[in-house]
């Protein structure tokens, strides 16, 4: 498949029952059109990628940009220190951001929420983290924005 189209790339969310694909449409969708004013309008893409804390002064410098949807990041490996977030369910060792902005090695990631809420993380006698707490210990990561209707 591919990863440019953004026919495909949004067939992957069609509609199933109890799931809405809107946040997974419009993840696919601001990419796209990322993409396509890096490619056809820098000087746009650089405004909208300034927002997102990704300085860019030159438009030569979006050549090394790289855009990705639902990364899969895997814990313990991923993570900077698995002692400082301790999930208590092993199912959700891993964290799947809606945006991955890559400049160099420093990856900048976007949550995207329509309807939903941010998730919740149960920690082994902690309080529970929320989505970004638990993005923001991905090793490397810049910034964890979230996109959201509110």
């Amino acid at each position: 498949m591919n990863k440019n189209c953004f026919f495909s790339n949004a067939f992957k969310y069609v509609e199933q029952e109890g799931s809405s694909p809107l946040e997974n449409f419009l993840t696919e969708s601001f990419v796209f059109v990322l993409k396509y004013l890096i490619d056809r309008f820098p000087c746009d893409a650089i405004s909208i990628l300034n927002l997102f804390g990704i300085k860019i002064t030159d438009t030569s410098q979006l050549k090394v940009i790289k855009l990705e949807t639902q990364k899969t990041f895997y814990a313990p490996h991923d993570f900077c220190d698995e002692n400082k977030i301790p999930i208590e369910d092993k199912r959700m060792k891993d964290a799947r951001p809606d945006i991955v902005i890559y400049q160099s090695k420093k990856p900048t990631v976007i949550e995207v929420k329509v309807e939903a809420c941010l998730n919740s993380y149960k920690l082994k006698d902690r309080a529970p983290i929320d989505q970004i707490d638990f993005y923001e210990n991905i090793k490397g990561i810049k910034a964890v924005y979230t996109l959201s209707k509110h």
